[in-house]
């Protein structure tokens, strides 16, 4: 059962913000990071874009892909985020979203244990790992690029680790031309 534990989420996000803040020169642009008092009063536009994202994770990348979408980085939300612009004064937006979960030493044994006794037929879920990252033209609410991460491990409690998941994340991230 999860059971969310306060200092590791913030050294997680402490460790996630580090490597972002790193790499904002790399963008080759100016950036700007949301203040907690703006992303609550854009909390309707971030939720649309959380469902708009897991759709694309979804029907882009993962097991579902749309017939219409011909395999195409198609997705768009129309002026939705024009007012997200208009206080930001952005032409673009790069939305980060990551979950992590930690396995204890107990389940690990259990895993390994039930694993062993079925002869590896029946392995139980132990921690994961997602996360997406987009960058969205605020003006045309064009999705420009996304990538997605998924998988069974990840600890973003060291900056060792948030280094690694971040360079997954960012993997092919449009680099503005100096």
């Amino acid at each position: 059962m999860p059971a969310p534990r306060a200092d590791w989420t913030t050294s997680a996000r402490q460790s996630i913000r580090g490597e972002i803040e790193k790499r904002r020169t790399q963008f080759g642009a100016l950036t700007v990071e949301l203040d907690e008092a703006t992303a609550d009063e854009f909390g309707e536009l971030l939720s649309l874009h959380a469902a708009v994202a897991r759709s694309i994770a979804l029907h882009h990348f993962g097991t579902m892909p749309l017939p219409t979408k011909d395999g195409k980085l198609d997705w768009t939300f129309a002026d939705a985020l024009q007012p997200l612009q208009q206080k930001s004064g952005a032409g673009y937006g790069l939305f980060i979203w990551v979950r992590d979960g930690y396995t204890s030493a107990g389940r690990t044994a259990t895993i390994a244990i039930t694993a062993i006794l079925t002869l590896g037929h029946v392995i139980p879920g132990g921690g994961m790992q997602s996360a997406y990252a987009s960058l969205v033209d605020l003006q045309s609410g064009r999705v420009l690029w996304f990538n997605s991460v998924a998988r069974r491990s990840g600890d973003l409690r060291t900056p060792e680790s948030a280094t690694e998941t971040v360079d997954e994340l960012l993997k092919n991230f449009p680099v503005a031309p100096r």
